[in-house]
């Protein structure tokens, strides 16, 4: 469908297409360009500390900051040395339930994901040092993936 309205496109954003569904799904698009590991848009789809701080300040007088961190800052996109941004989704539920919660978890579960890390034994509480080479995030055949790749391709 969005190839059809190409000339009346500029711009587009399309968050949410892992190499999977590109591949599979919109494989009638081309001349994209992926930004997702690039650094300078390592901050595009989350806040950043800085964010949290000046844009929300109002709703932080009830909430632990500290708590607010632990929670949802950790994605990353690119090197360890990128600023890390918070997962916007679970931010703004909370600020609008005032309690905290597993919001982008609850909205949806990749059972596929869950079933082939219980498969190939990897053990989950460690995901958070996961580290893996970029190479690898870029593999996208799903009857052959590695399980480095697997995360990074079915949450995108």
């Amino acid at each position: 469908m969005i190839k059809d309205a190409d000339p009346h496109l500029h711009l587009v954003i399309i968050t949410g297409v892992s190499k999977f569904s590109k591949v599979s799904l919109f494989s009638g698009l081309n001349n994209l360009r992926d930004i997702t590991l690039l650094p300078g848009y390592a901050t595009i789809c989350g806040y950043t500390d800085e964010d949290i701080d000046t844009v929300f300040a109002l709703e932080l007088p009830s909430l632990d900051l500290e708590a607010i961190r632990e929670r949802y800052n950790g994605y990353r996109w690119g090197s360890c040395e990128i600023t890390s941004v918070y997962n916007p989704f679970d931010v703004l539920l909370l600020f609008q339930n005032r309690e905290f919660g597993a919001y982008w978890f609850e909205s949806a579960t990749s059972t596929f994901l869950v079933d082939i890390l219980k498969q190939r034994g990897v053990f989950t509480p460690q995901l958070d040092q996961w580290k893996t080479e970029y190479e690898l995030l870029n593999q996208f055949d799903v009857d052959d993936i590695s399980t480095d790749a697997l995360p990074f391709q079915t949450v995108t």
